[in-house]
C-alpha cells in the first residue's frame, strides 16, 4: 500500500465503555508481528529514475508516488514471488557502503549506477520495487514511533537480501564490513522450508538470476590490474 500522510499519532481516541477516552497507540514494535510478515518501504523504481540524489525516507515521502510499503512475508520468500512478478512486483535489495557515516552516498555514484542498471540491465529493466537503507528506514533523530518502527525492520531486514534480488555495489572496502558480506551471502542462499541451501550457480546472465554485482569506484580498475576484491 502507498504511503500517506505522516506517522500515526502518539495519542489516539478510543471507545470504553460508550466513554472516548485517549490512550497511548502502541508502537510497531510492541504489535503482535507474525514473524512470518513484515512491511517495508520501498521506491517506486519509476520514480527513482527521476532522482538526482537520494532522499531520506523524511524527504522521500514528501515526494508524490515515490515510497511505497508493502508487505514481505516468509511463504512468499520461499516460493520466489519477490524475484519475479508472480505478485505483480518484482523487488530489489541494494547491499552497499556507506561512504561517510551520516552520507552513504555523497556524489550520487551509487545512484547513478543504480539507475543506469534500471534503465539498460535486462534484470533491472523488470524491477518495479527499490529497497536502499537510507532512502527506507527512518534515519537521525526518530520520534518514538519512528523509532519502532526502524527497529521492527531492522530485526527482520535479512528477510530482504534472502527473498529479493539483489544488486551489490562493491568497492575496495565491501568485503571488510561485515554487514556487507553478510548481505552478499544471503543473496546467494537459497530460502526453503527446510532451511537455507547454497542457490545453483547460473550458466548465463539470465533475467532469472537474483544477485548481481557491480563494481564502485577504484574497485574496477584494481580488479582490471589483477588484484582482488
Amino acid at each position: 500500500s502507498e504511503v500517506e500522510g505522516g506517522p500515526t499519532p502518539a495519542c489516539v481516541p478510543t471507545l470504553r465503555s460508550g466513554l472516548v477516552e485517549s490512550v497511548e497507540a502502541t508502537p510497531p514494535a510492541a504489535t503482535a508481528v507474525p514473524i512470518e510478515q513484515i512491511e517495508f518501504y520501498f521506491l517506486d523504481a519509476k520514480k527513482l529514475l527521476e532522482l538526482d540524489r537520494l532522499p531520506t525516507l523524511t524527504d522521500g515521502r514528501k515526494i508524490e508516488g515515490l515510497v511505497k510499503k508493502e508487505p514481505i512475508n516468509l511463504n512468499g520468500i520461499i516460493r520466489g514471488e519477490y524475484t519475479s512478478n508472480t505478485c505483480g512486483e518484482v523487488y530489489l535489495a541494494i547491499s552497499h557502503r556507506w561512504e561517510r557515516p551520516q552520507a552513504p552516498d555523497p556524489s550520487s555514484q551509487q545512484l547513478n549506477m543504480l539507475i543506469n542498471y534500471l534503465r539498460n540491465d535486462v534484470r533491472g529493466k523488470l524491477v518495479t520495487r527499490v529497497w536502499y537503507d537510507y532512502s527506507c528506514m527512518w534515519q537521525g533523530e526518530r520520534t518514538e514511533w519512528q523509532d519502532a518502527e526502524f527497529r521492527q525492520m531492522l530485526a527482520y531486514v535479512n528477510f530482504l537480501y534472502l527473498g529479493c534480488r539483489v544488486l551489490i555495489l562493491a568497492d575496495l572496502d565491501y568485503n571488510v564490513r561485515f554487514w556487507c558480506c553478510y548481505e552478499a551471502w544471503l543473496s546467494f542462499q537459497r530460502c526453503t522450508k527446510n532451511g537455507l541451501i547454497a542457490a545453483k550457480a547460473e550458466k548465463s546472465l539470465s533475467a532469472h538470476s537474483r544477485n548481481h554485482v557491480l563494481l564502485v569506484g577504484d574497485a574496477w580498475s584494481n580488479i582490471q590490474e589483477g588484484e582482488s576484491l
